[in-house]
């Protein structure tokens, strides 16, 4: 029997209703929340006030050297830059089918601005090996392989800004920003990762992002319509009364705390707040994330002179022409720290994303997507490969009785 619809019009008929009567409520305490990072940019001791927090296990954000509420405008539109962006997608093991594997695909494009040169490729790759795809005799989780994906990306956006910023027999050296999709920190304290696992991840990402902060090429992640208000957690800590700041800090730190903010922060995202804030093309202050798992990239320091870190730092910045379309953009303390590297990142996201005109998303990071997304049919491809490599090899080659099973009833169907 299919999905009967009819039995689920009216709940969406209502999920409607309800979702706009949440966001005329939200939109309602917006002008509060706005004025709360005018007021936040004022507080004297705000520092003070983060240091108190972060011994607590609180989760937010800090200054990191200039006003909260200061907004750069775009930048000029960069010339004689090449860009680099790698995304990434993955086919999670399952152990009802034939032969159990994983796989990953790093999709990267690079192009070439003012040239109209640009390079698409793609690195995939096969995992059978019952060491790297169990653990514990199961096969791995979907954050341990999410985790592996993204150590690829950076690894693959390293290995590739590197040779651009090089050059080679063919071409000169060119000045280099690199782009992922998503999250440019690896998040991997987490209990779904074995912590064996997470160490060895952290290393091989860090490596990776030691190579390209030695070679002076900045480097950033991209994230859409983003949830999260560190910053929002800011705000509300700053805003609260010296006298209840004990008592705040006891009810919004460490691990038992809320998931949301007190009011008027309760259910906005930060992203929200800027879309008031920021005009088109404009960017926000930067800030650095307040985070347990940030602390290995605030300890790991970059071994130049320079003393900088690897510390996870963020700005919003509003791609938008008539409609606000805000994004934050990650970068390392070690692009954070220099002015012109910032300039760089910021004019070449609104340059790119202002190439895809109605949707304006980085035009780098989507080719990338195209070269890294693995269809359903490709999938399906290697499944019908690795039985024959079975069959050849003498084994019999076939999903479990479940798997079977499901496949002859939707065939049926």
């Amino acid at each position: 029997m299919t999905l009967q619809l009819h039995k689920l019009s009216e709940v969406i008929r209502d999920v409607g209703r309800a979702l706009a009567d949440r966001l005329r409520e939200r939109q309602a305490r917006l002008p509060q929340v706005v004025d709360a990072l005018r007021l936040a940019s004022q507080q004297g001791d705000l520092a003070e006030r983060v240091d108190r927090a972060q011994k607590r296990s609180w989760f937010g954000a800090a200054p990191a050297g200039e006003a909260l509420d200061r907004i750069h405008p775009a930048p000029a539109a960069p010339t004689g830059l090449t860009v680099v962006a790698t995304d990434g997608s993955q086919i999670y093991p399952d152990r009802h089918s034939a032969l159990p594997y994983y796989a990953v695909n790093i999709g990267h494009f690079i192009v070439r601005l003012g040239t109209g040169q640009t390079h698409a490729d793609s690195q995939p790759e096969l995992v059978t090996d019952p060491a790297r795809l169990f653990h514990r005799g199961e096969p791995i989780n979907a954050p341990t392989l999410n985790a592996r994906r993204k150590v690829g990306e950076t690894r693959v956006l390293a290995e590739v800004c590197l040779r651009e910023a090089a050059g080679s027999d063919s071409s000169e050296a060119h000045r280099v920003v690199g782009l992922i999709d998503g999250s440019l920190a690896l998040r991997v304290r987490t209990e779904a990762i074995p912590g064996e696992e997470q160490r060895d991840l952290e290393r091989e990402y860090l490596a990776a992002m030691e190579t390209v902060a030695i070679a002076h090429v900045p480097v950033a992640g991209y994230i859409a319509r983003p949830g999260g208000s560190p910053l929002l957690s800011l705000l509300a800590l700053a805003l609260q009364p010296a006298d209840k700041l004990e008592s705040y800090l006891a009810e919004y730190s460490g691990p038992s705390r809320p998931a949301g903010l007190p009011l008027p922060f309760r259910d906005v995202t930060d992203s929200e707040m800027f879309a008031q804030v920021l005009p088109s093309g404009a960017r926000s202050a930067v800030y650095e994330f307040v985070a347990e798992w940030n602390q290995v990239y605030r300890k790991a320091r970059v071994s130049d002179s320079s003393g900088h870190t690897q510390s996870a730092h963020f700005f919003y910045l509003n791609v938008g022409r008539s409609v606000p379309v805000v994004a934050r953009v990650e970068v390392p303390q070690w692009v954070a720290a220099q002015p012109a590297w910032l300039d760089m990142v910021h004019s070449v996201l609104v340059e790119q994303a202002w190439v895809t005109l109605d949707d304006p998303y980085p035009y780098a990071l989507a080719r990338a997507d195209e070269e890294a997304v693995i269809r359903a049919p490709e999938k399906e491809q290697i499944e019908r490969m690795l039985a024959q490599s079975l069959l050849a090899a003498g084994l019999q080659a076939s999903p479990s009785e479940k798997q079977a099973h499901k496949q002859r009833a939707r065939y049926r169907r």
